[in-house]
């Protein structure tokens, strides 16, 4: 996976740009298979207010499937469940997850 804090990621970009590259100038087709949210983000179409909720969730969905299904199961508890009840539920549970620069938040 490509990540923005590595220190091979520059290298890594700048060889997939020149594959993609040779491939338009040669007419050749690439069989990408590619994350729909990843040629949203080529056309700047991604980004706070740009998406709705329901288009951000099926770009989850299409990439991390168990974290859609996660985030479903905890909207579909929120709806009987007491904030008491959450809390003593999932107190020793912590949702982490590390940005492309490598922060864990």
């Amino acid at each position: 996976m490509i990540n923005s804090g590595s220190e091979s990621d520059p290298e890594l970009f700048k060889f997939f740009g020149m594959l993609i590259g040779y491939a338009i100038r040669a007419s050749q087709s690439l069989p990408l298979d590619l994350a729909p949210i990843f040629w949203k983000s080529l056309n700047q179409e991604v980004g706070e207010g740009l998406q709705s909720d329901a288009e951000n969730e099926l770009d989850l969905k299409a990439i991390d499937l168990y974290s859609y299904k996660m985030i479903e199961n905890l909207r579909q508890s929120a709806s009987y469940m007491t904030d008491e009840v959450f809390e003593q539920e999932f107190q020793d549970e912590k949702f982490t997850t590390t940005l492309s620069s490598g922060l864990v938040v």
